[in-house]
């Protein structure tokens, strides 16, 4: 399947209000120095042998070298203190979308600093999560080149 670009307003405010795809989405104000950094969000990929549900937490990026949108996986810091930090990123992960392998998402570009919005576009998923990897799961590829 190839990428769909949505333009029309009504389609826009049924893809976000209505649940039909999760969003994800990107700021262009939200750069470091490898590229745009974009939502967080969490893979579903199954549940542990408990029955527990096995979230993968990633975060929605494009590097400014290969200027496709991929995930670039998090990783565990185990502290001797546990304090306000840890339970603030702890409630900014519960409203992370989740997203599946093989699965439409809609991502929209924004940018905060003018206050702008560009195109929508629904995009699918890799077909393979890879929980311990770097990139847990990669998208179709959508060209970000002209954000660069």
């Amino acid at each position: 399947m190839k990428q769909i670009k949505i333009t029309d307003r009504t389609a826009v405010a049924k893809a976000i209000n209505f649940g039909d795809y999760p969003v994800l989405t990107i700021d262009l104000a939200e750069r470091d120095e490898y590229g745009l950094v974009g939502c967080k969000v969490r893979i579903d990929n199954g549940t542990f042998r408990t029955g527990e549900k096995y979230f993968v937490r990633a975060t929605v990026r494009a590097y400014s070298d290969e200027k496709y949108l991929t995930t670039t996986g998090g990783s565990v810091c185990l502290k001797a203190s546990y304090g306000y930090s840890d339970v603030k990123e702890m409630l900014e992960w519960t409203k992370a979308p989740i997203i599946k392998a093989n699965q439409e998402v809609a991502v929209v570009i924004t940018d905060s600093r003018l206050k702008c919005a560009f195109d929508m576009y629904i995009i699918k998923t890799g077909s393979v999560i890879r929980p311990h990897c770097v990139t847990p799961l990669e998208f179709e590829k959508l060209d970000l080149s002209m954000f660069f």
